[in-house]
């Protein structure tokens, strides 16, 4: 018999109370509990409390909490030279029809898990353990708990649109699933704060920004990458977009069916596309590692991210990158992770090459 998660049980108690059988709903209700979820695309990947793995399905604007199968594998994870080579062949295709979704390390094992997808569409979740070993990872027999989003952008049968954008990043935090994207409200970009176990989910906040390189007002464009942090005790959500403003959000300011502005206060480059972050604390200092499509991986301090002033003028700023500093240790990252014991992995993919997963020291 599977072992559940104490999270996961919880949620599925009270929704067999609710529903009387694994896989129902309660009437009006966006949460189903049941064994062997089916996401119609496996887009976004993160991970919560109790070893929960949270499963972002863009095509069926859902998002679902898997209690993994962990057995059967070694702790940890090694570095791997032509992962899209050995995940397309397990997908029955070649390594130029797969591209990678996310990337996410289980806190619980040390194993690595990377979402792929084939370009007609297919998706596929894997695993990499501490011997090497690649190997797809069945969800079939799997309680899960899952959340439907109400306001996703539409869904045109045959193009793929704004609804590979209905979740662009999320991350847990003291009792929520924060999750970014768009939704089809007035102000697109969206944030939404998923309380964990799950037990429904809002409208979510609309989200306007100043834009610096366009020099304008933004409320279209999504958070593509963010961080959950607190700033002088005040938790509050670090977000990239694309051309690159990094924005502070108070998280106490997201309101459901509301709209909020965020403060700017960097521009990491135009025509770049932040890609992922992660938080660590090195030296005795706090910082910001980056991925970035033309910037590569930037280093940037913590203090000055909580120092700097907001930029809320109508004139276009080119960088304003607050002393970050480039990292050369690995080129043309899409992904990263904290990997602990100080190190990271990176999921690199250079145009036209193979993609490695990549293991290095923090800078």
């Amino acid at each position: 018999m599977a072992r559940i998660s104490l999270a996961l049980a919880a949620t599925i108690v009270v929704g067999l109370a609710l529903t009387g059988a694994p896989g129902g709903a309660a009437e009006g209700s966006d949460v189903r509990v049941g064994v062997g979820p089916k996401p119609v695309s496996i887009d976004r990947l993160a991970f919560g409390p109790d070893g929960a793995f949270f499963v972002a399905d863009n095509q069926g604007a859902t998002i679902y909490a898997i209690d993994l199968d962990r057995s059967g594998a070694a702790p940890g994870l090694k570095p791997i030279e032509g992962l899209d080579t050995l995940v397309a062949a397990m997908m029955g295709t070649g390594a130029e029809q797969v591209f990678f979704t996310d990337l996410a390390v289980d806190p619980k094992s040390g194993q690595a898990y990377v979402a792929a997808m084939r370009r007609s569409g297919e998706s596929a979740l894997f695993r990499i353990d501490g011997n090497g070993a690649v190997k797809p990872v069945s969800l079939a027999g799997r309680p899960y708990t899952s959340v439907t989003l109400p306001n996703p952008p539409p869904l045109v049968p045959g193009y793929r649109g704004n609804r590979v954008n209905t979740v662009t990043d999320m991350a847990y935090d003291d009792g929520s699933l924060y999750v970014a994207g768009l939704s089809n409200e007035e102000f697109a970009s969206n944030l939404r704060s998923i309380p964990y176990p799950f037990r429904h989910a809002d409208r979510g906040t609309g989200i306007e920004i100043f834009h610096t390189s366009h020099g304008d007002l933004e409320t279209r464009s999504p958070v593509y990458t963010f961080l959950p942090m607190r700033f002088q005790g005040r938790a509050e959500l670090l977000a990239a977009y694309i051309c690159t403003p990094l924005v502070r959000l108070p998280i106490e300011a997201l309101k459901p069916g509301g709209n909020v502005h965020g403060t700017t206060i960097a521009e990491m480059g135009r025509h770049n596309r932040p890609l992922d972050m992660v938080r660590y604390t090195k030296d005795g200092a706090d910082w910001l590692l980056t991925a970035n499509s033309r910037r590569g991986l930037l280093k940037t301090p913590i203090a000055a991210i909580e120092a700097a002033p907001a930029i809320d003028g109508f004139s276009a700023i080119d960088t304003r990158d607050l002393g970050s500093q480039r990292v050369q240790a690995i080129s043309d990252v899409e992904q990263i992770d904290l990997a602990g014991g100080g190190l990271f992995v990176a999921l690199s993919h250079p145009y036209g090459g193979r993609a490695d997963l990549k293991v290095a020291t923090l800078p």
